[in-house]
């Protein structure tokens, strides 16, 4: 198991995102999800990236737990939408607190309809 220091070292990597948790409460919970969903330092390492790469916003714990559920995914490795995750990082117009924004999404990519996964059908996106 990794220790709290590794995975807070690389739990801290996400802080440049938007939203990041102010109190050590939310940034514990945040390592506590990297932890369950990653075996070792390298695995780790490739999780914080995945955010890192395709995110504006920090990623609530449920992303994280997700993103394990869907580690043994059967989606094609070599996929432009995805990269091989599973999952297109998508922008959509959302009413928010603060009036309607573009949010970053995700959903599961199309690539995953031919191996048989389940597939979220596609949404044109709305541009104010």
């Amino acid at each position: 198991m990794l220790s709290t220091d590794t995975v807070m070292r690389w739990v801290r990597r996400l802080s440049g995102l938007g939203n990041w948790p102010k109190d050590p409460a939310g940034q514990a919970a945040l390592a506590d999800a990297f932890r369950a969903r990653c075996e070792t330092e390298d695995e780790l390492r490739r999780a914080v990236q995945v955010f890192l790469d395709g995110w504006t916003f920090c990623p609530v714990p449920a992303a994280v737990y997700a993103l394990k559920r869907e580690r043994g995914s059967q989606a094609v490795h070599g996929c432009e939408q995805c990269g091989g995750t599973g999952w297109e990082s998508v922008q959509e117009m959302r009413q928010t607190l603060y009036g309607k924004r573009m949010v970053d999404c995700v959903r599961l990519c199309r690539c995953r309809a031919a191996k048989g996964d389940p597939v979220a059908p596609v949404r044109e996106a709305v541009h104010a």
